[in-house]
């Protein structure tokens, strides 16, 4: 078997998966009653633990991302100096800055 590297971006990768869901979802209910239609099982087999391969490295990626919410000090100083839906400085005690 032949292997092959691509890169994909992140969401490249998440429309590919979903693309590919909706196929084996189709093929594997609605083509299958259609007449005439044949099916093979071992594709369908192997095209639904590619997603799961996909939805893993997918989920690993996620995981390994740093994460990027802030601190709790940086969410209080960020509260501090935001702005009401009035466009005004909301105020917050001095103590708590």
């Amino acid at each position: 078997m032949t292997r092959i590297n691509v890169k994909f971006s992140e969401r490249e990768l998440e429309l590919l998966r979903s693309l590919a869901s909706d196929q084996i979802f189709r093929r594997e209910f609605i083509d299958s009653r259609l007449p005439g239609s044949s099916s093979n099982a071992d594709d369908l087999v192997l095209a639904k633990q590619l997603v799961a391969r996909i939805q893993s490295v997918m989920d690993r990626a996620k995981r390994d991302q740093p994460d990027k919410r802030p601190t709790p000090l940086r969410k209080l100083r960020a509260v501090a100096g935001s702005r009401d839906a009035r466009g005004a400085l909301s105020k917050v005690p001095p103590a708590s800055r």
